[in-house]
């Protein structure tokens, strides 16, 4: 049986890793309209790890460190946002750690409760956390998971059938 300790530290470092390839894959100056190879995989160490991690105080750690190092690197540009460049992006980066926090126990639940649906379950549930990030008062639609996608012909069809969550 693998350590508590050892299991912690795993499910961090695949947080970690989905945290460098979600920017990758999205919109940016390296890859204009995005990279859909990488959006494919981009979220898959983040599920595995908060699958396997030992606890839901992990699961919430892990959610924490992809929501803080994903948000900065996709949003680094608000560094450049007048003399408000360090509220703006420590807000935004602030505010997605804590719900990644509250958002990684919900996704461990929902791996651990739907074992035989765990892709499509993880899935569903992502996509519901993007909705709802992305409409009402507080919304901040960008970096969905779908935007990488924006060049692949039978997605967007999807899109305009689903709308982009239909893609996430």
């Amino acid at each position: 049986m693998v350590p508590a300790r050892s299991r912690v530290s795993t499910s961090l470092l695949l947080a970690l890793a989905s945290a460098l390839l979600l920017p990758l894959a999205l919109p940016s100056d390296l890859y204009a309209h995005g990279n859909p190879l990488v959006g494919l995989v981009a979220l898959a160490p983040l599920f595995a790890g908060l699958a396997t991690a030992p606890s839901f105080r992990s699961a919430s750690a892990a959610g924490a460190l992809f929501g803080a190092v994903s948000t900065f690197l996709a949003h680094y540009w608000l560094l450049f946002f007048q003399e408000f460049s360090v509220w703006t992006v420590s807000g935004v980066v602030l505010g997605y750690a804590c719900y990644h926090a509250l958002l990684g126990p919900i996704l461990r639940g929902v791996a651990l409760r739907l074992r035989g649906a765990r892709p499509l379950a993880l899935a569903a549930a992502w996509t519901v956390y993007e909705y709802v990030k992305s409409t009402g008062f507080l919304a901040f639609p960008w970096g969905l998971v779908s935007h990488p996608f924006s060049d692949v012909l039978p997605l967007i069809q999807v899109a305009d059938i689903y709308g982009v969550w239909g893609v996430s």
